[in-house]
């Protein structure tokens, strides 16, 4: 079974992207139903869990893909419960991104079901339609 690499975690992942917003927090905090700015410090340095009720807002404040968002909350505050939850779905919850990527792929593979060659243990693949 393959080890899943380390990912960003949230308070990485929004110190970076409240970063490149270029938005203050005050602004950011009032956007997402806060009084007070401290509450996006305590996200960014990993001090506070984002409710999820808070991560639709939060992504829509900072122009993420609230599903990305979504699944990096829940693979990192509660993973066992995420991959119940995609089990119970019968799928990976995708990104918009990610489900345009799957769309084109259906394009060019005329909607066929290629088959999938592992090439090495570092995860290349190569797509052979069959």
């Amino acid at each position: 079974m393959h080890e899943k690499p380390k990912s960003i975690t949230v308070a990485e992942f929004l110190t970076r992207k409240i970063y490149e917003s270029g938005q203050f927090q005050h602004d950011i905090a009032t956007a997402i139903g806060y009084d007070k700015p401290n509450i996006i410090t305590m996200f960014k340095q990993g001090k506070t869990k984002v409710p999820l009720n808070v991560v639709g807002p939060l992504a829509k404040v900072l122009d993420i893909d609230p599903i990305y968002l979504f699944r990096l909350v829940m693979s990192e505050y509660c993973p066992d419960t995420f991959q119940a939850v995609e089990k119970c779905l019968g799928s990976t919850i995708l990104t918009a991104r990610e489900t345009t990527w799957i769309e084109e792929f259906r394009k060019r593979t005329l909607y066929g079901d290629p088959e999938v060659l592992i090439l090495s243990k570092k995860d290349v693949i190569l797509l052979a339609l069959v």
